[in-house]
């Protein structure tokens, strides 16, 4: 009789609710003070556990960002970024997560994706010509932008104040932005309660039950003197468990990485052909 497989979620992805069952056993096994409450610590019902569960989640999410991981980087396509329509060298055209500013209006639409936390790497084309975008991205420009006169390209980019700023091209653009997001919190789906959500970062269950567990002891209020010395103890001991094991988790993309010669990129893009460095 053949083996069936599991499904891939059910083989990769954990739930929250596994997830809490290994919190509530090492908390039990570092706070002895937890015993009497048995299977009430963290309970699936409590809008508490909720709450600390995705404090941790986010913190777990904060790591694997800082080293880099590519489950939180996505890229997006952006049509038809309208001209700038204020030709004077120094002004500027900003997108954000609400407006689109061309120099002169303020619109609605085009804006920057919800989970876009910041962005790595922008590429422009010209709209409605079905070019390929170029090898070489934007030339993220550092410290204040150039005020040249206004092209054809934007050919540079600058991050600040949470939107991407550019001088404001002559023709409408398409932008192709790779940038980091972060996942949402873990919430009720429909009928679907929230502990029974999956993460959708594979095989996570050791890390984020030890971030959850260092949030948890964290936000207890000790008793007296030896207790607050058992908590301070166990906090710390999660939290460097936990960012210890989130490293495991990143060093997934670098086995996969170091499959391919590569060399490394200038941060801010130079060393493209033509304008500003912008590939063309």
């Amino acid at each position: 009789m053949p083996i069936i497989a599991p499904a891939a979620t059910t083989a990769v992805l954990d739930t929250a609710n596994t997830i809490l069952n290994s919190v509530r056993h090492r908390l039990n096994d570092a706070l002895p003070s937890l015993y009497p409450t048995g299977g009430k610590v963290l309970d699936n019902t409590s809008a508490f556990t909720q709450q600390c569960f995705n404090d941790g989640y986010r913190k777990f999410q904060e790591q694997l960002a800082n080293l880099g991981y590519t489950a939180l980087v996505r890229e997006v396509v952006i049509e038809a970024v309208p001209a700038v329509t204020n030709t004077d060298p120094a002004s500027q055209t900003y997108m954000d997560w609400f407006t689109y500013y061309d120099g002169s209006n303020y619109s609605t639409t085009p804006v920057l994706p919800d989970d876009l936390v910041h962005p790595l790497k922008v590429w422009e084309r010209w709209t409605g010509q079905n070019a390929p975008f170029p090898v070489d991205p934007m030339e993220y420009w550092l410290d204040g932008m150039p005020t040249g006169q206004k092209g054809n390209y934007n050919g540079v980019w600058e991050w600040r104040e949470n939107a991407i700023y550019m001088p404001g091209s002559l023709m409408d653009m398409d932008w192709r932005i790779r940038y980091v997001r972060y996942l949402p919190d873990i919430v009720d789906v429909g009928s679907a309660r929230w502990y029974n959500q999956t993460i959708p970062i594979p095989r996570c269950l050791e890390p984020l039950s030890l971030l959850i567990c260092a949030e948890f002891a964290g936000a207890r209020t000790p008793a007296n003197d030896q207790e607050a010395a058992m908590q301070s103890g166990a906090v710390k001991n999660f939290s460097e468990r936990g960012e210890g094991a989130t490293k495991l988790i990143f060093n997934r993309d670098v086995k996969v990485k170091e499959r391919v010669t590569a060399s490394r990129q200038p941060r801010s893009g130079r060393g493209g052909a033509g304008m500003w460095g912008g590939g063309y």
